[in-house]
């Protein structure tokens, strides 16, 4: 009768520390599903833009277009340097609503999404443009990189 009851308290003992086992286990993998769940929500969040420098006579203007389904609270948007610290020959011209006040004879390298009324920051809606008058270099390269910071 004793080993009997030994037997079954080992088999117990195995089945109890089996069980702790497989419970570490799902727990892992669910923090491993929470994780990639978490990525794709971001990533499906992520703000898809568009942006355009175009000519209209004398002046071009850069033109950002939210392309994603999402509203935008607010959007910043930088000119950064080129990979080796060199200029990309574009900036944002001075004294106008939404770019970011600089010394007088600097150039602007940054700006945020105004109302064209009245100035205040605002957001996007989708489909939605933001537009900025910049300044534009005759040695300036095809294309230019932009940077942007949304809040949604």
């Amino acid at each position: 009768m004793a080993v009997a009851a030994l037997v079954l308290s080992v088999v117990a003992i195995v089945v109890s520390a089996a069980s702790v086992w497989y419970t570490r286990v799902s727990a892992d993998a669910a923090t491993g599903v929470r994780a990639i769940q978490a990525g794709r929500r971001l990533a499906e969040r992520r703000p898809r833009l568009s942006g355009h420098v175009g000519r209209i006579g004398s002046t071009y203007r850069l033109t950002v277009t939210l392309e994603s389904d999402e509203p935008l609270a607010a959007m910043d948007v930088r000119i950064p340097y080129e990979a080796g610290g060199s200029l990309q020959g574009v900036s944002f011209a001075v004294n106008i609503y939404g770019v970011y006040p600089v010394s007088p004879g600097q150039r602007a390298y940054r700006a945020s999404a105004c109302d064209p009324l009245t100035g205040e920051p605002s957001g996007l809606q989708p489909r939605d443009t933001a537009i900025w008058k910049v300044e534009v270099d005759d040695n300036r390269a095809d294309t230019l990189r932009l940077e942007a910071t949304c809040r949604g």
